[in-house]
């Protein structure tokens, strides 16, 4: 099944083989606060693993406060991964990689908002 993708990944010629972008065993926790204010770590991605060749379209559904969101933001290097490895356009990006790679993949990823028009309206408002 092919859906829409939360993160578009522009610039895969035609003739390389699959898969041109890959996640394994993709690993997010934040530390957060208890009700006590203990220390807890929440986990908002475990262990994620897919694979996109070239003219595949990738869709992540799922409730709110599954963790699309999180995924997005690390497959564009907003934030840092816990573990496991995040290779775009043949580069790794994740915490191994340097800042050069992750610089030259941002240049050819963006996210793709589900509700567009709102988007667009919110930003011509300000």
């Amino acid at each position: 099944m092919r859906l829409a993708s939360p993160v578009a990944l522009h610039g895969s010629p035609p003739h390389e083989r699959c898969p041109r972008h890959s996640v394994q065993d993709l690993v997010k926790v934040f530390p957060v606060r208890g009700d006590r204010g203990e220390k807890l770590l929440l986990r908002a991605v475990n262990r994620v693993s897919f694979e996109i060749g070239d003219g595949e379209t990738l869709g992540l559904v799922g409730e709110s406060g599954s963790g699309k969101s999180t995924i997005g933001r690390l497959l564009v290097g907003l934030i840092p991964v816990t573990s496991g490895s995040v290779t775009l356009f043949g580069e790794r990006i994740d915490g191994k990689a340097g800042e050069k790679h992750i610089s030259s993949v941002r240049r050819r990823v963006q996210f793709v908002f589900q509700d567009s028009i709102w988007f667009a309206e919110t930003r011509m408002r300000r």
